[in-house]
C-alpha cells in the first residue's frame, strides 16, 4: 500500500518487474490472510507504472470493494495506474483484476483474472473512474461483467471506458460477459468481441442506465438471449455502433434485445433494425472477421451512416491531464462518418 504522493515506476517495465500478492495460507486462495497486489488509497495522489501484478487475492469478509475487491490492484481517487500487466489475480468480491474507484488506468493489459463470487472479472469501475487504452481479455466473473462492470448506485456520471479491447471474457451464471453497465457509465470507441455469457448478453448488459458510443460488438455468445446487447430500462443508450455476428440460444435475438425505454441511434444490426433514429439492418462487410479484422471494406453501408454529433468524448477533470486530452480517434467506431 502507498499512502503518499509519489510515482512508483519500474526501470525495465512489466516484462521483468513483478509485484506479487499472496493467497491465504489456510485456504490456498481468498481468505482472511490473503494479500492483494497493489492498493493506492483515497487522495494519495500516487502513480504506479511499469509492473506485472499477479497472484493477488482478497479477503472473503467485509465490504465487496474495500476488503473483497481488486485482487490485483485497488486504485482510488486521484491515483493512476499505467503500463501494467494485471494477470492471474483473484477476488471474492468486485474485480478479480482491477478495482478502480474514481482513479485512472491507462495502457494496461488486464488478463485472466477472476471475481469468484461477484462482478467484474477483469475490472470494476465505480463512480467516475477512467479506463483508457487497455486490453481486457480472458477474465471471468461469477455473476455480471466478465470483462468489465461499470457502476454508479447514485445515478451519477459513472465511470468511462475508452479505446479498449474487451475480448474473450466470461460470466458463469448471469450476463454481460464483455461488460455490464449498471445505472451509469459509458464505453466509447471500443471493440467488444468473443465474450461468452452464462445467461444473457454476451457483449453488453445495460441495467437502468449507461451508454455505448462508437463501438463494435461482434462474435459474442449468450446461453440465453441476446448474444450482443441487452438494452434495459431507464436511460440506457447505444449510439453509432455495430452489433453483428453474435449468437444466442434464442434464434429471435442473436444480436440484441431491447426494453421499452432504452435508446438506440445510428446503429447497425441484424436481423432487423433497432427502433430509433438512423438505425439500419445490414451486413457490415468487415475486412476479415474470422481473423479479427473488423475494419470495414469500401462497399459497407455502415460507412458514413453515423452521426458526427455523437463523435465526442466527455472531458472531466481527471488529475492526469495527459489521459483526458486527445482527438475523437474512433479506431473501433466503424460506423462514424
Amino acid at each position: 500500500m502507498c499512502t503518499i504522493a509519489i510515482e512508483i515506476r519500474s526501470v525495465d517495465g512489466p516484462d521483468s518487474t513483478f509485484i506479487l500478492g499472496e493467497p491465504d495460507p489456510g485456504t490456498g486462495g481468498n481468505g482472511p490472510a490473503a494479500v492483494r497486489g497493489v492498493c493506492l488509497p483515497w487522495d494519495a495522489n500516487a502513480t504506479i507504472s511499469g509492473f506485472t501484478i499477479t497472484n493477488g487475492f482478497t479477503r472473503t469478509d467485509g465490504d465487496s470493494n474495500c476488503e473483497q475487491g481488486g485482487g490485483g490492484a485497488r486504485i482510488r481517487r486521484t491515483c493512476v495506474i499505467t503500463n501494467c500487466v494485471i494477470i492471474g489475480n483473484h477476488a471474492y468480491g468486485r474485480a478479480g483484476g482491477l478495482n478502480l474507484q474514481s482513479g485512472v488506468a491507462a495502457d494496461c493489459q488486464i488478463i485472466n483474472n477472476e471475481a469468484e463470487a461477484n462482478t467484474g472479472g477483469g475490472v470494476f469501475v465505480l463512480k467516475d473512474g477512467l479506463l483508457q487504452d487497455c486490453t481486457i481479455s480472458g477474465n471471468t466473473a461469477h455473476l455480471w461483467g466478465g470483462g468489465i462492470c461499470v457502476e454508479d448506485t447514485a445515478h451519477g456520471a459513472g465511470g468511462i471506458v475508452r479505446r479498449c479491447k474487451i475480448i474473450n471474457n466470461t460470466t458463469e451464471t448471469h450476463g454481460g460477459a464483455g461488460a455490464m453497465l449498471y445505472n451509469a457509465g459509458e464505453i466509447h470507441d471500443s471493440l467488444i468481441s468473443g465474450n461468452n455469457s452464462g445467461q444473457h448478453a454476451g457483449g453488453v448488459y445495460f441495467v437502468d442506465g449507461g451508454k455505448i458510443v462508437n463501438c463494435t460488438i461482434v462474435t459474442n455468445v449468450a446461453a440465453a438471449n441476446a448474444g450482443g446487447v441487452v438494452i434495459g430500462s431507464g436511460t440506457s443508450a447505444i449510439i453509432n455502433s455495430i452489433v453483428l455476428d453474435n449468437s444466442s440460444s434464442d434464434p429471435n435475438t442473436p444480436n440484441w434485445s431491447k426494453g421499452p425505454t432504452g435508446t438506440s441511434l445510428y446503429t447497425c444490426t441484424l436481423p432487423f433494425a433497432m427502433q430509433g433514429v438512423g438505425n439500419i439492418a445490414t451486413n457490415a462487410y468487415f475486412v476479415d472477421a474470422s481473423a479479427g479484422d473488423f475494419n470495414l471494406t469500401t462497399p459497407s453501408p455502415c460507412i458514413n451512416a453515423g452521426d458526427n454529433a455523437y463523435a465526442w468524448f466527455p472531458v472531466r477533470h481527471f488529475r492526469q491531464t495527459k489521459f483526458r486530452k486527445g482527438s475523437t480517434d474512433t479506431k473501433y467506431a466503424l460506423i462514424i462518418a
